[in-house]
């Protein structure tokens, strides 16, 4: 009897503070009266690529084969609402005006590319953290004033599941990111494309 390959649904995030999930649980309890189904709290994320299924032996090659880019750790500020009626999602959308979430991803996807492992989607980079899903009518857009920033030191390679009807999101893996050195910062950097 041939044995079932292994399968790993993967994506790149960011992970949230503590302190920012306890305020975007909050917030979403100011829409419990909408019908639709709340992300949990332990899966709030901020995706930077979704990567799909794949088998053991090219998660290994990801592990092995990516770097952190050559970005000092940043925060990014949580800003508006947003409902995005044809996935019926709700998410708040996150500033990238430095534009460093898209060169996060930008990397990433460069060396992945690289190592012919993945050919990424080309669409526009809309950082966003997802908070309701199958929304059936556009909820009220309420103005949103959250304290916590989101602080982005480290990428992790993030593996979703289904428990129980549940999905699971598990850091499987985690790259810190660094101030460059002297050197990188005079002559440039060679391992970050964007």
């Amino acid at each position: 009897m041939a044995r079932a390959k292994s399968s790993n649904r993967l994506f790149f995030a960011v992970t949230l503070s503590p302190k920012l999930t306890q305020e975007l649980l909050e917030l979403q309890q100011r829409y419990s009266a909408f019908d639709c189904k709340p992300v949990a709290p332990e899966n709030f994320h901020l995706t930077l690529s979704f990567l799909g299924n794949l088998s053991d032996k090219l998660l290994e090659q990801i592990i092995d084969g990516v770097q952190a880019p050559d970005i000092a750790p940043f925060t990014s500020t949580p800003a508006s609402l947003v409902y995005w009626q044809k996935s019926s999602l709700l998410a708040l959308l996150v500033n990238d005006k430095d534009g460093l979430l898209a060169r996060c991803k930008r990397h990433l996807e460069h060396q992945l590319a690289g190592l012919n492992l993945f050919h990424y989607d080309r669409r526009a980079f809309t950082p966003h953290i997802t908070l309701f899903r199958q929304l059936e009518s556009p909820p009220p857009l309420i103005e949103v004033e959250l304290k916590n920033q989101i602080l982005v030191d480290q990428l992790h390679l993030m593996r979703s599941h289904s428990l129980r009807g549940r999905a699971i999101y598990q850091s499987i893996e985690q790259w810190s990111l660094q101030q460059p050195g002297i050197r990188q910062q005079l002559l440039g950097s060679t391992r970050d494309p964007g």
